[in-house]
C-alpha cells in the first residue's frame, strides 16, 4: 500500500542537504540522458488552470499537480511510483515538497555556479520562494551578509527578520534594489515583475544571478544586458523554450555541476534561469518517504 504523507509528516526530515542531494541527482541524470522530463502541461479550468509536472528517473516516476484558481499558497499533490514494479510508493498532499524542490534547485545552481568563497547574498523579492532559496543557499555558502529588498518596506523588514529568526542568517532590509545587489556575490531575483528590477551595471563582476520570475521575452524581471554578459544555464531547456520560444545560448545545468577553473566560461557573470525540471519533486518525495519509513519502521510503503 502506498504511504500517504502531508507537510507535518515530512517537515522535520526536510533539510536542504537532503533536498539538494535528491534534486542534484535528477539534474545530473537528465544531462546523462537517464531522466525523462518534458515541459509542464496545463488544463484550463475556466477561472484558472491545473498544472502538471512529470518526470521519470531510472528508479521512480510520477507527477506533481496544482491549480491557479486563486492567488496564494495551494495544496499540491505529488506522486512517486516505483519504476520496476509500477506500484505507487508515496503520495504527498501539501505544499512543502514542491516549494522545497524549487529552493533546492536554486541551491544546486548556486553551489555549481557561484564563487566558492561567496559570502554575500542579495534577495530581490520577499515571497515564498525567496525564503526557500535562502534556505538552500545557506547550506552551500557561509553567508555573512544577506540583503533584502522588495517595494513594500514592511514586507522587506518582516522578511529579513524571518531569515534571522528561522535560518539564523545575518539579514537586513535595504531601501533600494541597487543597495541590495551592490557588491553581492550571489543575487536571487524572486519577483512577479514583468520589467527589469535590477540593472546590469549594478552587478559586481563574477557574481552569480538566479532568476525565478517571469521569463517572457521583453517582459521579464531581468534585462537582456544581463543575459548578454552572462554564462546562462537552466534546469529545464524544454520548459524554458515553452516559456520564451528559444534556448539559444543556454546550457543545461547538469553539464556544469562540478565547478572548474573557468567558472565564468569567458563571461562577466553567471546566470541561472530556474524553470523547474520535471521529476525533481518526485525524487525529493522518494527521499522523504524513505526517511519517514526509516524513522518509523512500522510504516507501510
Amino acid at each position: 500500500m502506498a504511504l500517504l504523507l502531508n507537510d507535518d509528516d515530512v517537515k522535520d526530515l526536510l533539510t536542504p542537504q537532503l533536498a539538494m542531494r535528491a534534486v542534484r541527482g535528477v539534474i545530473a541524470g537528465f544531462a546523462r540522458g537517464d531522466v525523462v522530463a518534458p515541459a509542464r502541461v496545463t488544463a484550463d479550468l475556466g477561472a484558472g488552470q491545473m498544472t502538471y509536472t512529470t518526470g521519470a528517473t531510472a528508479e521512480v516516476y510520477g507527477y506533481r499537480s496544482y491549480d491557479s484558481l486563486a492567488p496564494g499558497k495551494v495544496d499540491q499533490v505529488v506522486t512517486c511510483l516505483d519504476r520496476a514494479t509500477r506500484r505507487l510508493k508515496y503520495v504527498h498532499a501539501g505544499s512543502l515538497v514542491g516549494i522545497a524542490r524549487t529552493g533546492a534547485i536554486g541551491g544546486v545552481a548556486v553551489d555549481a555556479l557561484a564563487a566558492a568563497d561567496a559570502t554575500s547574498l542579495a534577495l530581490i523579492g520577499t515571497g515564498i520562494q525567496a525564503y526557500w532559496q535562502a534556505w538552500a543557499i545557506a547550506a552551500t555558502r557561509p553567508l555573512t551578509d544577506v540583503r533584502v529588498y522588495s517595494p513594500t518596506a514592511d514586507h522587506r523588514v518582516a522578511f529579513a527578520r524571518r531569515l534571522v529568526d528561522r535560518l539564523g542568517l545575518p539579514a537586513r532590509s535595504v531601501d533600494h534594489p541597487r543597495d541590495a545587489v551592490d557588491g553581492a556575490q550571489i543575487v536571487v531575483l524572486a519577483t512577479t515583475a514583468h520589467e527589469p528590477v535590477v540593472e546590469a551595471g549594478w552587478i559586481a563582476d563574477a557574481a552569480h544571478l538566479s532568476s525565478l520570475g517571469a521569463k517572457v521575452p521583453g517582459a521579464a524581471e531581468y534585462d537582456e544586458a544581463l543575459l548578454e554578459e552572462s554564462f546562462v544555464s537552466t534546469d529545464s531547456l524544454a520548459q524554458l523554450e515553452a516559456l520564451t520560444g528559444s534556448t539559444q545560448g543556454v546550457e543545461h545545468l547538469g553539464h556544469h555541476l562540478d565547478p572548474g577553473p573557468d567558472r565564468l566560461r569567458g563571461r562577466r557573470l553567471t546566470f541561472f534561469q530556474s524553470c523547474g525540471l520535471g521529476g525533481t519533486e518526485v525524487a525529493l518525495l522518494d527521499a522523504l518517504g524513505a526517511a519517514v519509513v526509516a524513522q518509523s519502521p512500522s510504516a507501510q510503503a
